[in-house]
């Protein structure tokens, strides 16, 4: 048998077929695939229901046609823009967010910045840490708690917070 004969008889097309499967699947779930369901994150988002808005036409004979108007989604805050936000917003560095200081004037920005990831995204406490200069998840939900705490006692950081909710979220 030929190489090329050889070629011809492998499944690529069904090689090619299972890969685009695939790629459909983890697109679908946010470029993770997860094989068992107990594997999936719980979900955070809110479902909006679609609108139905009826069009009328001006012929009298002619059924009214319904349309459904299905509500944009809104877009995905990442932990990137997050830092980024928390960086402008305080006047540090990315650079500062990231480093093992222990400086008031980074470690708050650093809480608040681990509070908005957590609470704003899917992303789970050790994915946090990492794009946190590696730190550990418990450190994360210190930071989460700690924040928490903050809102209520302190109205200065409770009104950084809700600044930085209103430049992030549409």
């Amino acid at each position: 048998m030929t190489p090329i004969e050889e070629l011809e008889r492998h499944p690529w097309p069904e090689l090619k077929r299972q890969f685009h499967a695939h790629r459909e699947r983890q697109a679908r779930l946010g470029g993770r695939y997860f094989d068992t369901p107990k594997q999936r994150p719980a979900a955070r988002v809110e479902t909006v229901e679609p609108v139905v808005v009826p069009i009328v036409e001006q012929e009298e004979e002619a059924e009214p046609v319904e349309v459904v108007v299905l509500p944009l989604p809104a877009p995905k805050l990442t932990i990137d823009a997050i830092k980024r936000a928390v960086c402008q917003h305080y006047g540090i560095s990315n650079t500062d967010i990231m480093s093992d200081h222990r400086h008031r004037k980074v470690v708050r920005p650093r809480q608040v910045a681990i509070y908005l990831c957590r609470k704003h995204t899917t992303r789970s406490y050790p994915e946090i840490g990492r794009k946190f200069g590696g730190r550990d998840w418990t450190t994360c939900i210190h930071a989460r708690r700690r924040v928490e705490e903050m809102i209520s006692s302190n109205p200065e950081i409770a009104k950084d917070v809700a600044e930085l909710e209103e430049f992030l979220l549409p």
